[in-house]
């Protein structure tokens, strides 16, 4: 596989409280979304949080089969908590049809090879286009 394994983005406070137990506190803190780091594995991505969260919440793989697909579009250059970003931002969307909790929406800079890196994961799994 080609191209970068690991990206930095943000996801939206609301779908980090369904991953890992965080208080109301980190509202505070991460009103425009908690900084987490995907990482690509044979097992599928997994999502860690970036300090402080890191030490209190353990890493989590979405697995490759629970992913139906990704998509990427432009967010332009402001951040959730309306500051301008430095580098144009990307809103990454990966479809889970299995988790009620909806899609995976990661919000970063140069997001767009994630989506990339799914779809080959999927080609080469399962010789179609899926993503």
């Amino acid at each position: 596989m080609q191209g970068a394994l690991r990206w930095c983005g943000r996801i939206p406070l609301e779908r980090a409280a369904l991953i890992w137990e965080v208080g109301a506190g980190l509202a505070l803190l991460f009103g425009g979304g908690v900084p987490v780091v995907v990482t690509l594995g044979d097992g599928g991505l997994t999502l860690c949080p970036r300090w402080p969260l890191r030490k209190r919440h353990p890493s989590v793989t979405v697995l490759w089969p629970d992913i139906a697909g990704a998509r990427a579009e432009p967010a332009g250059w402001l951040t959730a908590h309306g500051r301008v970003a430095l580098l144009p931002l990307t809103v990454v969307t990966l479809d889970l049809p299995g988790d009620t909790g909806g899609p995976l929406i990661i919000t970063g800079r140069g997001a767009g090879g994630l989506v990339a890196a799914v779809a080959e994961h999927h080609i080469a799994q399962n010789g179609d286009h899926r993503g």
